[in-house]
């Protein structure tokens, strides 16, 4: 079942419905939520020979821990601590990390890795509501785990849409999609291509 919920987050509002749905999932299964927050650099991206490891430059653990609070956020966009609350809040387990890297989509494929599922926003695209750049490069790359593409709002979920393709993990994706759409008791269609 799905246990750990990865949640790409910045300040938008599609994050902050990523977000809500993430909780959601995770108070009905009893998961947890991971939200990692990507600060992108300024300047140049650098030459891939040149980066030690693509995509990911540092990555500070936020976490819930008021101890460590005030010396690991040092440096977090303000929105961190918001997140922090609101999953308090809703009394979600669950922890927060800002990534250092060039590009959102790489981050987070790499963070996806120990992920049961990978929630996103629509994305911040300003052409009248097709995905955003990280949005569409997520769903070109391989991904190691599911991907979740949330509404413009936040909607409860009442069905879900597997796109199904013959690959490594695609078993995997029949089996989580069937497992949450039990879950949650809602409608799973599916379309193979």
């Amino acid at each position: 079942m799905i246990k750990n919920i990865l949640v790409g987050y910045d300040d938008s509002r599609p994050a902050q419905v990523a977000l809500a749905q993430a909780m959601d999932l995770a108070e009905t299964t009893s998961g947890r939520v991971r939200l990692v927050v990507v600060r992108t650099e300024e300047g140049p991206a650098p030459q891939p020979e040149l980066a030690a490891e693509p995509g990911i430059a540092e990555m500070v653990d936020v976490g819930l821990d008021e101890e460590e609070l005030e010396t690991e956020s040092a440096g977090a966009p303000p929105f961190v601590e918001q997140a922090r609350t609101k999953l308090a809040a809703a009394g979600v387990e669950g922890s927060v990390q800002v990534a250092d890297g060039w590009q959102p989509a790489s981050c987070l494929r790499e963070e996806a890795r120990i992920a049961d599922l990978l929630v996103v926003g629509r994305g911040r695209a300003h052409n009248g509501g097709q995905l955003g750049r990280t949005t569409r490069n997520l769903l070109k790359s391989h991904l190691p785990c599911p991907l979740l593409i949330c509404a413009g709002q936040y909607l409860p979920i009442t069905s879900m849409l597997l796109v199904y393709w013959p690959s490594s993990s695609a078993g995997r994706a029949v089996s989580l999609s069937g497992e949450i759409a039990a879950t949650l008791n809602i409608n799973l269609n599916t379309v193979v291509t």
